[in-house]
């Protein structure tokens, strides 16, 4: 019998099992499919700069990856290469995001300076001083080596799981009648939380939202910063999402569709024409991979970190955050198990740094919201 039972292999679980079993839990992870199977293996790999409100478990996520860096030897950009918000079709976007963000503007020659390789008319760009490049596949990896040098059990590929109560406690039950039991159980399993957790009562309004992420060949130019409109993240859109890898190969991304809708056709070349808009020269290059996946959405566009029940906990709905805020808020989760099991019981809601991240926020008229909007940062 485990402390505590993660159920989702992701990057969010990962995290949380790592960081609970570094405090002294005993920690099963258990995943109906292959480690990093979920949204986590589609991820693009870029630590841009969180709102405000994430901007606490933004910090705290790349302190794991740093402690992860130092502990494995994962690669990640250790200091940041900055980021770049792009106005190319809207510079008035870039204008409302000014008041709420750090860095300069830039315009004309600075602009090409800075950033070489854009499109001689985009307008204006907002240069950041963070932004961080990681490789997704590499990272999971780490985390789940991690974790099991720290003790962790991790039970993947188990097929579709069942949540039950065990007394005073859970169980997490699995296709073939086996049961993980422990008085605490820590959902992270994205999309899915909303069946997991409907035959208990709870209805959570998450959306899936598909993502499309294209690696071409190495490039002949270099990218000096991470690239991101200021636009990216609305319905059904296909925005500008870049970075260069130290191999010169480009990952591009930015597209953002609901799940239940069809794949709008020709996507990859509608990601790749955006990219060729503002990267002239990219448009030269062969996709090499292409990578997709659902990111598991809430109405607000924040997730949730926090007790659903006496013992059971959730860690889900990061949206396009899961690798930027997910490992942060996983350990505030990590947080919130141990001091219940130290018999501290504090006010989740009127915490300041914890209450946004509340479970039950929603009313009741969000899922359809949810379903027509999807939602990103």
């Amino acid at each position: 019998m485990s402390d505590v039972t993660v159920v989702g292999a992701g990057v969010v679980g990962l995290s949380a099992a790592w960081s609970l079993a570094r405090r002294g839990a005993a920690v099963t992870v258990v995943d109906a499919g292959p480690v990093g199977g979920g949204a986590s293996h589609a991820a693009q790999g870029e630590l841009v700069p969180s709102s405000a409100v994430l901007a606490p478990l933004w910090r705290r996520s790349l302190e794991l990856y740093a402690e992860l860096s130092r502990q494995t030897g994962v690669w990640w950009d250790e200091e940041p290469v900055g980021t770049l918000v792009l106005a190319a079709d809207d510079p008035g976007e870039l204008a409302r995001r000014q008041a709420a963000e750090e860095g300069r503007t830039l315009r004309g020659a600075a602009l090409r300076t800075a950033e070489p390789a854009l499109a001689d008319d985009v307008a204006a760009g907002r240069l950041l001083a963070e932004g961080r490049r990681l490789e997704p596949a590499a990272v999971l990896d780490g985390l789940a080596s991690a974790a099991r040098s720290a003790g962790v059990v991790i039970n993947a590929e188990r097929g579709p799981v069942r949540l039950e109560r065990d007394g005073t406690g859970w169980a997490v039950r699995c296709p073939d009648g086996t049961r993980s039991r422990s008085p605490y159980v820590l959902l992270a399993t994205g999309l899915g939380t909303r069946d997991l957790l409907l035959p208990l009562g709870h209805r959570v309004p998450l959306a899936g939202v598909r993502g499309t992420v294209l690696v071409t060949e190495p490039a002949p130019f270099t990218l000096r910063h991470l690239l991101a409109e200021a636009v990216i993240g609305r319905p059904r859109s296909v925005a500008l999402l870049a970075h260069q890898m130290p191999s010169g190969r480009l990952v591009l991304g930015g597209s953002w569709h609901l799940a239940e809708d069809p794949e709008p056709a020709g996507l990859p070349a509608a990601i790749m024409d955006r990219a060729a808009r503002l990267v002239p020269a990219a448009g030269a290059l062969s996709v090499v991979a292409r990578r997709s996946g659902t990111r598991p959405c809430l109405p607000d566009r924040l997730p949730v970190a926090d007790r659903v029940e006496p013992g059971l906990y959730g860690c889900f709905g990061h949206a396009g955050e899961g690798f930027i805020a997910g490992p942060g808020s996983a350990a505030l989760v990590a947080d919130l198990i141990t001091e219940a099991a130290d018999g501290v019981l504090s006010d989740f809601r009127e915490a300041p740094g914890r209450a946004p991240f509340a479970f039950g926020r929603w009313s009741d008229d969000d899922g359809a919201g949810a379903r027509r909007e999807g939602s990103s940062t």
